[in-house]
């Protein structure tokens, strides 16, 4: 019996098993932190192409008394960070084609920047989070607007995901006018 354990080679049935176990259990820990990460990631980096995107907006229109003909400069402004599609429109990184658009609030000159299929959870809360900083007057997520006054709790209920339901990605509308 002893000769048959001199020659004895690989792993056992049971010895792969509890490796495999073990392989399982440390992906199931690791994953959603990585992923919760990324989307943390992707918020972040998103909203800052928003701050840039302000930032070439308002040096751009920075001696006219209001922003007309934003929309047909639009392509011509927008940052080298953002993609263009092949029809030469500006997208964000859901592949989703950014909307820019004079406005007005009362008397006062501005102008809105509409971001399509922006993921819902995670990546909203950080992107508007982050973009929160950047004095926008209005955040409109979906049908919920939120403001400067707006709290953590706001804009996390704002960008909840909703459950039983197919699309998880909402449209987020920056709207900035002087005051």
């Amino acid at each position: 019996m002893l000769n048959n354990l001199k020659y004895k080679k690989g792993f056992s049935l049971i010895e792969f098993m509890l490796v495999m176990v073990a392989i399982l259990i440390a992906s199931a820990l690791i994953v959603p932190k990585f992923l919760e990460a990324r989307d943390t990631s992707q918020g972040r980096e998103e909203a800052g192409k928003v701050t840039e995107l302000k930032t070439r907006i308002e040096a751009y229109y920075a001696q006219e008394p209001d922003f007309s003909g934003l929309d047909s400069a639009f392509s011509g402004i927008a940052p080298r960070t953002f993609s263009k599609n092949s029809s030469d429109q500006v997208i964000n990184m859901w592949r989703k084609v950014i909307k820019v658009a004079p406005a007005t609030h009362g008397t006062s000159a501005g102008y809105t920047i509409t971001y399509e299929g922006v993921p819902r959870g995670t990546v909203c809360n950080e992107f508007i989070k982050t973009s929160k900083a950047n004095f926008w007057n209005e955040m409109k997520v979906g049908t919920v607007t939120l403001n400067q006054d707006s709290n953590i709790a706001d804009i996390m209920k704002a960008c909840r995901v909703v459950k039983g339901k197919k699309n998880t990605s909402t449209e987020v509308v920056f709207t900035y006018w002087n005051i």
